[in-house]
Protein backbone atom coordinates (compact mmCIF):
# COMPACT_ATOMS: atom_id res chain seq x y z
CA UNK A 1 0.00 0.00 0.00
CA UNK A 2 2.74 2.60 1.03
CA UNK A 3 4.51 1.79 -2.37
CA UNK A 4 1.48 2.42 -4.67
CA UNK A 5 0.79 5.73 -2.55
CA UNK A 6 4.60 6.78 -3.39
CA UNK A 7 4.71 5.58 -7.08
CA UNK A 8 1.58 8.00 -7.35
CA UNK A 9 2.98 10.66 -5.57
CA UNK A 10 5.79 10.38 -8.06
CA UNK A 11 3.27 10.29 -11.07
CA UNK A 12 1.88 13.69 -9.47
CA UNK A 13 4.70 15.40 -9.53
CA UNK A 14 5.43 14.20 -12.91
CA UNK A 15 5.59 17.73 -15.68
CA UNK A 16 3.79 15.93 -18.06
CA UNK A 17 3.87 19.19 -20.09
CA UNK A 18 7.39 18.66 -20.85
CA UNK A 19 7.24 15.18 -21.32
CA UNK A 20 4.03 15.69 -24.16
CA UNK A 21 6.00 18.21 -25.76
CA UNK A 22 9.26 16.19 -26.02
CA UNK A 23 7.89 12.88 -27.74
CA UNK A 24 5.77 15.63 -30.05
CA UNK A 25 9.05 16.96 -30.78
CA UNK A 26 10.30 13.02 -31.53
CA UNK A 27 7.65 12.45 -33.57
CA UNK A 28 7.79 15.89 -35.57
CA UNK A 29 11.63 14.86 -35.95
CA UNK A 30 11.04 11.50 -37.46
CA UNK A 31 8.07 12.59 -39.50
CA UNK A 32 10.62 15.29 -40.79
CA UNK A 33 13.35 12.31 -41.30
CA UNK A 34 10.56 10.45 -43.24
CA UNK A 35 9.90 13.16 -45.47
CA UNK A 36 13.21 14.16 -46.20
CA UNK A 37 13.89 10.38 -47.40
CA UNK A 38 11.03 10.38 -49.48
CA UNK A 39 11.89 13.59 -51.06
CA UNK A 40 15.41 12.46 -51.59
CA UNK A 41 14.05 8.83 -52.85
CA UNK A 42 11.42 10.70 -55.56
CA UNK A 43 14.70 13.11 -56.72
CA UNK A 44 16.82 10.28 -57.51
CA UNK A 45 13.96 8.35 -59.28
CA UNK A 46 13.13 11.56 -60.96
CA UNK A 47 16.60 12.35 -62.20
CA UNK A 48 17.08 8.47 -63.36
CA UNK A 49 14.04 8.25 -65.38
CA UNK A 50 15.03 11.74 -66.82
CA UNK A 51 18.22 9.95 -67.64
CA UNK A 52 16.83 6.38 -69.02
CA UNK A 53 14.11 7.98 -70.41
CA UNK A 54 15.97 10.21 -72.48
CA UNK A 55 18.92 8.14 -73.38
CA UNK A 56 16.03 5.24 -74.60
CA UNK A 57 13.93 7.86 -77.07
CA UNK A 58 17.26 8.64 -78.21
CA UNK A 59 18.41 5.38 -78.99
CA UNK A 60 14.31 4.50 -79.97
CA UNK A 61 14.65 7.42 -82.82
CA UNK A 62 18.13 6.22 -84.00
CA UNK A 63 16.04 3.47 -85.24
CA UNK A 64 12.69 5.06 -85.88
CA UNK A 65 15.08 7.42 -88.41
CA UNK A 66 17.22 4.70 -90.50
CA UNK A 67 15.98 1.32 -89.91
CA UNK A 68 13.02 2.22 -93.10
CA UNK A 69 15.71 3.21 -94.89
CA UNK A 70 17.70 0.31 -94.41
CA UNK A 71 14.19 -2.38 -95.24
CA UNK A 72 13.81 -0.17 -98.14
CA UNK A 73 17.28 -0.72 -99.81
CA UNK A 74 17.43 -4.36 -98.61
CA UNK A 75 13.96 -4.78 -100.25
CA UNK A 76 15.68 -2.95 -103.72
CA UNK A 77 18.62 -5.58 -103.34
CA UNK A 78 16.53 -8.56 -102.94
CA UNK A 79 14.69 -7.38 -106.19
CA UNK A 80 17.82 -7.30 -108.14
CA UNK A 81 19.03 -10.79 -106.84
CA UNK A 82 15.56 -12.46 -107.61
CA UNK A 83 16.04 -11.57 -111.14
CA UNK A 84 19.62 -12.37 -110.97
CA UNK A 85 18.43 -15.51 -109.58
CA UNK A 86 15.80 -16.49 -112.06
CA UNK A 87 18.67 -16.18 -114.84
CA UNK A 88 20.74 -18.34 -113.32
CA UNK A 89 23.69 -16.13 -111.91
CA UNK A 90 24.49 -15.50 -108.23
CA UNK A 91 26.56 -12.80 -107.22
CA UNK A 92 30.01 -12.51 -105.55
CA UNK A 93 28.82 -13.21 -102.29
CA UNK A 94 31.84 -13.41 -100.31
CA UNK A 95 32.06 -9.09 -100.64
CA UNK A 96 29.12 -9.04 -98.20
CA UNK A 97 29.46 -9.41 -94.35
CA UNK A 98 28.01 -7.56 -91.04
CA UNK A 99 30.36 -7.33 -88.52
CA UNK A 100 29.01 -7.41 -85.10
CA UNK A 101 27.35 -5.42 -82.87
CA UNK A 102 25.88 -3.46 -85.24
CA UNK A 103 23.61 -2.08 -83.20
CA UNK A 104 24.38 0.16 -79.59
CA UNK A 105 21.36 -0.38 -77.41
CA UNK A 106 23.32 -0.02 -74.00
CA UNK A 107 20.60 2.04 -72.14
CA UNK A 108 17.67 -0.81 -73.60
CA UNK A 109 18.98 -3.22 -71.52
CA UNK A 110 19.80 -1.22 -68.22
CA UNK A 111 16.60 -0.30 -68.67
CA UNK A 112 15.40 -4.06 -69.15
CA UNK A 113 17.51 -4.38 -65.63
CA UNK A 114 15.40 -2.05 -63.85
CA UNK A 115 12.25 -3.87 -64.40
CA UNK A 116 10.22 -3.99 -61.24
CA UNK A 117 11.52 -0.55 -60.01
CA UNK A 118 9.86 2.71 -60.27
CA UNK A 119 11.69 3.42 -62.71
CA UNK A 120 10.30 0.89 -65.82
CA UNK A 121 7.34 0.03 -65.43
CA UNK A 122 5.60 -3.24 -67.18
CA UNK A 123 4.00 -1.54 -69.58
CA UNK A 124 7.27 -0.32 -70.96
CA UNK A 125 9.44 -3.86 -70.02
CA UNK A 126 7.02 -5.72 -72.16
CA UNK A 127 7.05 -3.01 -74.78
CA UNK A 128 11.24 -2.90 -74.57
CA UNK A 129 11.41 -6.78 -74.35
CA UNK A 130 9.90 -7.21 -77.74
CA UNK A 131 12.13 -4.85 -79.28
CA UNK A 132 15.13 -6.32 -77.47
CA UNK A 133 13.63 -9.91 -79.19
CA UNK A 134 13.77 -8.02 -82.69
CA UNK A 135 16.97 -6.91 -82.31
CA UNK A 136 18.68 -10.44 -81.12
CA UNK A 137 16.26 -11.89 -84.86
CA UNK A 138 18.15 -9.41 -86.32
CA UNK A 139 22.02 -9.78 -85.15
CA UNK A 140 21.13 -13.75 -85.94
CA UNK A 141 19.74 -13.23 -89.86
CA UNK A 142 23.10 -11.09 -90.05
CA UNK A 143 25.17 -13.45 -88.75
CA UNK A 144 23.78 -16.25 -90.71
CA UNK A 145 23.95 -13.95 -93.83
CA UNK A 146 27.53 -13.47 -93.04
CA UNK A 147 28.07 -17.22 -92.85
CA UNK A 148 26.87 -17.94 -96.13
CA UNK A 149 28.61 -14.77 -97.79
CA UNK A 150 32.05 -16.70 -96.41
CA UNK A 151 31.00 -19.87 -97.62
CA UNK A 152 31.13 -18.44 -100.60
CA UNK A 153 33.40 -20.54 -102.99
CA UNK A 154 34.91 -18.52 -106.07
CA UNK A 155 35.65 -20.09 -109.84
CA UNK A 156 38.89 -18.83 -110.72
CA UNK A 157 39.29 -19.17 -114.81
CA UNK A 158 43.18 -20.19 -114.04
CA UNK A 159 42.58 -23.64 -111.64
CA UNK A 160 41.10 -25.06 -114.68
CA UNK A 161 38.51 -27.15 -113.67
CA UNK A 162 36.83 -29.78 -115.65
CA UNK A 163 33.63 -29.48 -116.38
CA UNK A 164 31.89 -31.80 -113.70
CA UNK A 165 33.76 -29.77 -111.14
CA UNK A 166 32.93 -26.24 -112.53
CA UNK A 167 29.19 -27.72 -112.59
CA UNK A 168 29.02 -28.85 -109.01
CA UNK A 169 30.48 -25.26 -107.89
CA UNK A 170 28.46 -23.40 -109.31
CA UNK A 171 25.67 -25.58 -108.15
CA UNK A 172 26.70 -25.05 -104.21
CA UNK A 173 27.07 -21.18 -104.98
CA UNK A 174 23.51 -21.13 -106.56
CA UNK A 175 22.41 -22.89 -103.38
CA UNK A 176 24.13 -20.25 -101.09
CA UNK A 177 22.36 -17.81 -102.94
CA UNK A 178 19.25 -19.23 -102.62
CA UNK A 179 19.53 -19.33 -98.81
CA UNK A 180 21.83 -15.98 -98.93
CA UNK A 181 18.80 -14.27 -100.93
CA UNK A 182 16.09 -15.54 -98.53
CA UNK A 183 17.44 -14.30 -95.12
CA UNK A 184 18.12 -11.07 -96.88
CA UNK A 185 14.04 -10.91 -97.17
CA UNK A 186 13.73 -11.76 -93.56
CA UNK A 187 16.01 -9.42 -92.49
CA UNK A 188 14.22 -6.72 -94.55
CA UNK A 189 11.09 -7.83 -92.76
CA UNK A 190 12.55 -7.75 -89.30
CA UNK A 191 13.70 -4.07 -90.02
CA UNK A 192 10.37 -2.92 -90.76
CA UNK A 193 8.51 -4.92 -87.87
CA UNK A 194 11.03 -3.21 -85.19
CA UNK A 195 9.91 0.47 -86.59
CA UNK A 196 6.41 -0.93 -85.42
CA UNK A 197 7.74 -2.13 -82.21
CA UNK A 198 9.63 1.22 -81.67
CA UNK A 199 6.93 3.09 -82.26
CA UNK A 200 4.71 1.39 -78.78
CA UNK A 201 7.69 2.01 -76.96
CA UNK A 202 8.14 5.91 -78.11
CA UNK A 203 4.43 6.55 -77.14
CA UNK A 204 5.16 5.34 -73.56
CA UNK A 205 8.14 7.01 -73.24
CA UNK A 206 7.38 10.18 -74.96
CA UNK A 207 4.77 10.46 -72.24
CA UNK A 208 6.62 9.82 -68.87
CA UNK A 209 9.33 12.62 -70.80
CA UNK A 210 6.07 15.66 -71.25
CA UNK A 211 6.11 17.66 -74.01
CA UNK A 212 8.95 19.87 -73.16
CA UNK A 213 11.50 17.41 -72.73
CA UNK A 214 10.34 15.64 -75.88
CA UNK A 215 10.40 18.90 -77.81
CA UNK A 216 14.03 19.52 -76.73
CA UNK A 217 14.89 16.14 -77.78
CA UNK A 218 13.65 15.91 -81.43
CA UNK A 219 14.71 19.44 -81.86
CA UNK A 220 18.50 18.06 -81.09
CA UNK A 221 18.35 14.80 -83.17
CA UNK A 222 16.72 16.91 -86.52
CA UNK A 223 19.93 19.11 -85.89
CA UNK A 224 22.09 15.91 -85.57
CA UNK A 225 20.40 14.07 -88.99
CA UNK A 226 19.12 16.71 -91.13
CA UNK A 227 23.00 17.78 -92.18
CA UNK A 228 23.19 14.03 -93.94
CA UNK A 229 19.93 14.00 -95.20
CA UNK A 230 20.17 17.17 -97.01
CA UNK A 231 23.52 16.11 -97.67
CA UNK A 232 22.95 12.80 -99.57
CA UNK A 233 19.21 12.85 -101.00
CA UNK A 234 18.01 15.08 -103.82
CA UNK A 235 14.79 15.88 -101.91
CA UNK A 236 13.25 19.05 -101.81
CA UNK A 237 13.34 21.53 -98.98
CA UNK A 238 9.49 21.13 -98.38
CA UNK A 239 9.88 17.17 -99.38
CA UNK A 240 12.12 17.61 -96.16
CA UNK A 241 10.11 19.31 -94.21
CA UNK A 242 7.30 16.35 -94.87
CA UNK A 243 9.01 13.69 -93.85
CA UNK A 244 10.48 15.91 -90.14
CA UNK A 245 6.78 16.44 -90.16
CA UNK A 246 6.15 12.58 -90.79
CA UNK A 247 8.37 11.63 -88.30
CA UNK A 248 7.88 14.12 -85.82
CA UNK A 249 3.84 15.20 -86.01
CA UNK A 250 4.26 17.31 -82.95
CA UNK A 251 7.06 19.94 -83.80
CA UNK A 252 5.64 23.07 -84.71
CA UNK A 253 6.46 24.60 -88.27
CA UNK A 254 8.23 27.03 -86.58
CA UNK A 255 10.95 24.78 -84.79
CA UNK A 256 11.54 22.99 -88.18
CA UNK A 257 12.24 26.58 -89.85
CA UNK A 258 14.40 27.48 -87.01
CA UNK A 259 16.66 24.47 -87.38
CA UNK A 260 16.62 24.60 -90.88
CA UNK A 261 17.52 28.29 -90.33
CA UNK A 262 20.28 27.55 -88.33
CA UNK A 263 21.83 24.69 -90.52
CA UNK A 264 21.94 27.21 -93.48
CA UNK A 265 23.91 29.48 -91.66
CA UNK A 266 26.40 26.61 -90.74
Amino acid sequence: MLLTKRLFDRIRRVNWNIILLELFIVFVGVYLAFLLSNYQEEKRINSEVNKIYTSLKLELEEIRFNFPQRAAYQRSLNEEWDSLYNSGNYPPLYTWRFIQPQYDFTTMEYALQAQGSAVINFELYESLTSLYQGIKRLEHLELLITEIGMAYRNVPAELGMNQEELTARHADNRLLFFRFKDLSGLRANELERMVDHTQTSLDIINARLGSEKRKKIELQLLRDKLPLLLENSNLSVEMVKGLIHQQFPDLKDRDVERVLSELNRE
